[in-house]
C-alpha cells in the first residue's frame, strides 16, 4: 500500500536525523523523507511551526460531524439501519452518500440513504457547513511526557520565538493542566 511505503519513507529519514525538539524540525523530515516527489504537509486545527504561526502551509480544521449529522440518521432497528454494518461512506458533491459493505469502495458499493426521509439536500448541506471543530485546544499529552519536557528543555537552546512548548500541557489528577514550565 502506498501510504504504508510513505510512512517507511519517514521512519527512515527520521534515523537519520540527529535531534528532532521543534515542530519545525519534524515537517522538515516529513517534507523530504522522499526525494522524487517530496511529501505534502498540512496542519491539523492549529499552526505546527516553532513560534505557532502561519508559514504559509494549509491548516485543515478537524470538525465533528458524528455530532451534527446523528441526529439525522434514520433510526436502528427494526424498519431502521444498522450504521455498525457499513464499512465506510463515500460523499460525492451532488449526490448522497455511497455506502459499502464490502471490503474496498472498487466492489459492489451501493447508494443508501443513511438519513431519514426530510432531510433536505439544503438541511444536510447547511448542518455540514455548522459542524463544530473536533477540538477548540491543542491536545493534551500524557503527564509524565510532561515531566520529561520540564528536564529536557533547559538543556535546549532554543530561540525565543519558539512558542511551541508553551501550549503542551498535561491533565493533574485533579484535573487542572499542567503547562510545560520553561526558564
Amino acid at each position: 500500500m502506498p501510504i504504508d511505503s510513505d510512512f517507511g519513507h519517514i521512519e527512515k529519514a527520521k534515523r537519520h536525523c540527529k535531534q528532532m525538539l521543534l515542530p519545525n524540525d519534524i515537517t522538515e523530515i516529513v517534507k523530504k523523507a522522499k526525494i522524487t516527489t517530496p511529501n505534502e504537509v498540512v496542519y491539523v486545527n492549529n499552526y505546527f511551526t516553532n513560534d505557532l504561526c502561519s508559514d504559509g502551509t494549509p491548516v485543515v480544521i478537524v470538525r465533528n460531524y458524528k455530532s451534527t449529522l446523528e441526529p439525522l440518521f434514520r433510526p436502528q432497528g427494526p424498519g431502521g439501519m444498522d450504521l455498525n454494518s457499513i464499512r465506510e461512506l463515500l460523499f460525492a458533491r451532488g449526490s448522497r452518500p455511497y455506502a459499502n459493505f464490502t471490503e474496498r469502495f472498487g466492489n459492489n458499493s451501493k447508494e443508501l440513504n443513511i438519513f431519514t426521509d426530510d432531510v433536505s439536500d439544503e438541511t444536510l448541506a447547511s448542518k455540514i457547513l455548522e459542524a463544530p471543530c473536533a477540538y477548540e485546544d491543542y491536545l493534551p499529552i500524557n503527564l509524565s511526557k510532561v515531566a520529561n519536557l520540564e528536564t529536557l528543555l533547559p538543556h535546549v537552546a532554543m530561540e525565543k520565538e519558539a512558542l511551541f512548548y508553551d501550549t503542551v500541557y498535561g491533565f493533574e489528577s485533579d484535573g487542572f493542566r499542567r503547562y510545560v514550565l520553561r526558564d
